[in-house]
């Protein structure tokens, strides 16, 4: 996690663990379902994912169209948080995202 400390990132990531949070990167999103996600990998190689939620996280630029395009075709949820709303600091997108997940 670039900006946030090494104790910061081992806590998030215990966090995650605990809350059975699977991280995959590496990967590109190439569908979403009602049971998950499909996601393929550098190799491309898919996987499908079962998942109850998706968090996508997509990089250091903002690709601001694809909520909107996830919105349109997908009957998901969809939540623009982070740097997909406004470039800013990592804790906003973190508080932002802790927001969002609470909705879910």
């Amino acid at each position: 996690m670039n900006g946030v400390g090494v104790l910061d990132t081992i806590v998030y990531e215990e966090r995650l663990l605990k809350q059975n949070v699977t991280i995959h990167t590496g990967s590109r999103l190439e569908s979403v379902h009602d049971k998950g996600a499909v996601v393929v990998d550098r190799y491309g190689m898919r996987e499908d994912i079962l998942a109850d939620s998706i968090v996508l996280a997509v990089g250091f630029a903002p690709q601001r169209d694809l909520a909107g395009q996830l919105q349109r075709e997908t009957s998901n949820e969809v939540y623009a948080v982070g740097d997909c709303v406004n470039t800013r600091k990592i804790l906003d997108a973190i508080h932002e995202g802790h927001l969002a997940a609470r909705n879910l």
